[in-house]
């Protein structure tokens, strides 16, 4: 969490070292673009720096020369990260932002933007509307992108932009930001900007009165419609209230230019889904491939109802979860789904970005794990991990939290799901852990009388505790089972003497009153 240090403003620009190329006129008309953006920042608490591009950036991806060099690390550095996603484009001044704290806090953060460089010594509230027209603040380092300054010199070019945390702490190093990422959970990654003339350069409208009556076959269209070409960034328009279906695409397009955003009009809800029952054996069902790499699903009038798929697939792009919904139309409690288990998944794979979302009745582990940063996400019925690995996490609460397995696993004697009786001599061995293909042996001084598979799906023999049950009291000869604390329609395989849960384990001595045996699951809240 960074410190809450003094506002300030009154901040410089820095040109690169080397001094200022181009012409006379060049130089003038980015002043008075630079000029005539300035006042526009009536919606921050503190004046935030408007910047241009260094004099040398042609339009051209780093061309305005050689960004920052991010130090061998030999030391400790300052954490900082991107509080807005990349790939944005640049139609009006672009507001760009990190979160920077050091022991002993950060002298400034220098934003490097093609070439010229901007330090800010302070960090500031910097106050606008999200996705869905509310008030939203946050605290951070901010610069504001010149879009008249770029579009000068390029309407169709990329901008790429690093951050330098410096940190008061001599004995510190400095931490650059803007590079690829280390790993999925450093909170580092490349920014880039596109200045366009247009947000989208193509809209699409879907459902009753719309030009096209279903998602795929507008995202079929958005690859073909300029000229033949895909579009760079197109918009996606429900124009009806309803259900849409789902059909996963053979790929995703990866070449767009900005995202690719979904979006409801105003007084439209479009709840996105699939009508085919779950089916937790077929895992091509899991998934929804959209055709397109690099999605916004933008507002609220976008509602994923989970029920019957799990994951939206990508494959070299982030998405942008901005202000919409998940939910599962099952709405019960933390939503179990087969056997008293839980769904795959929900969200995107990757790391993506999330801001001002909702999420009710969908639980899973890496939904909002190892995400490139979440903020302002309000949970409401989630089971098991929740934002783990996710190193930006700002305005973010989950309400009903199932934390049972934590309690069984971590705070004393777990909660018992099965008890096993059996005769003089009797003992109880599983042999996997909470996945397919494992059994429970049960033994009399050490000769197995009988195996029996535990099911780990809803097609599977004894997929539940209950049926399980059934079959030790079934076989009989001694042997009896009862299920206890009302877990019999969670899966077998989750069955464990400790912690972890659903580990393996070797000969639990049952003769006379028997023992129970917990099934639950392990939490991360990081």
């Amino acid at each position: 969490m960074i410190s809450r240090r003094g506002l300030l403003g009154g901040l410089s620009l820095l040109p690169l070292a080397g001094g200022l190329e181009g012409c006379a006129a060049r130089a003038a008309a980015l002043a008075q673009a630079q000029a005539s953006t300035q006042a526009a920042q009536s919606t921050t608490t503190t004046s935030i720096p408007v910047v241009g591009p260094g004099s040398r950036w042609n339009g051209q991806a780093l061309s305005g020369g050689a960004p920052p060099t991010n130090p061998t690390r030999t030391s400790a550095k300052p954490a900082i990260l991107w509080l807005v996603p990349s790939d944005l484009r640049m139609v009006d001044n672009v507001i760009i932002g990190v979160d920077a704290d050091a022991n002993g806090g950060v002298k400034q953060v220098d934003f490097w933007v093609e070439g010229q460089v901007q330090t800010v010594t302070s960090p500031s509230i910097y106050t606008d509307t999200d996705a869905n027209g509310k008030s939203r603040s946050r605290y951070g380092y901010w610069i504001a992108l010149n879009a008249s300054a770029f579009k000068i010199i390029s309407a169709t070019g990329e901008v790429r932009i690093f951050a330098t945390a410096v940190p008061n702490n001599p004995a510190m190093q400095s931490r650059v930001i803007g590079y690829d990422a280390v790993s999925g959970f450093d909170g580092n990654y490349p920014m880039r900007v596109y200045p366009r003339t247009t947000a989208n350069d193509f809209t699409l409208t879907i459902g009753a009165g719309g030009t096209y009556a279903t998602v795929d076959a507008a995202v079929a269209a958005a690859k073909t419609i300029n000229s033949g070409a895909p579009a760079e960034a197109p918009l996606f328009q429900f124009v009806s209230t309803g259900f849409y279906e789902l059909n996963s695409a053979a790929s995703n397009y990866g070449g767009g230019k900005g995202f690719a955003t979904f979006v409801a009009k105003s007084g439209v809800t479009a709840t996105l889904g699939r009508s085919a029952s779950f089916s937790p054996t077929n895992t091509a069902s899991w998934n929804w491939t959209p055709g397109w790499d690099g999605c916004e699903f933008r507002g609220s009038g976008i509602v994923f109802d989970q029920k019957n798929w799990a994951l939206i697939a990508f494959t070299s792009k982030p998405s942008w979860f901005n202000g919409c919904k998940f939910t599962n139309s099952i709405g019960t409690l933390f939503s179990y789904y087969w056997n008293g288990g839980q769904h795959p998944g929900y969200g995107g794979t990757g790391a993506n970005y999330w801001d001002d979302v909702t999420t009710e009745h969908v639980s899973h582990q890496g939904a909002l794990g190892g995400q490139r940063y979440v903020q302002r996400v309000a949970s409401n019925q989630y089971l098991d991990d929740y934002v783990s690995g996710t190193h930006c996490v700002v305005g973010t609460y989950v309400n009903s939290y199932d934390i049972s397995g934590f309690i069984a696993n971590y705070q004393g004697t777990p909660i018992g799901s099965l008890k096993i009786a059996g005769p003089a001599g009797a003992t109880v061995s599983k042999d996997a852990a909470d996945a397919p293909n494992g059994h429970l042996h049960l033994r009399v001084n050490g000769s197995e009388v009988t195996s029996i598979p535990l099911g780990f799906y809803a097609s599977d023999n004894n997929a539940t505790i209950t049926a399980l049950a059934a079959a030790i009291n079934a076989f009989g000869s001694g042997w009896s089972a009862t299920v206890q604390n009302a877990r019999g329609a969670m899966r077998p395989s989750a069955l464990t003497t400790n912690f972890p849960s659903g580990t393996a384990f070797t000969d639990v001595a049952v003769s006379g009153a028997g023992a129970s045996f917990a099934a639950g699951f392990d939490m991360h809240v990081d």
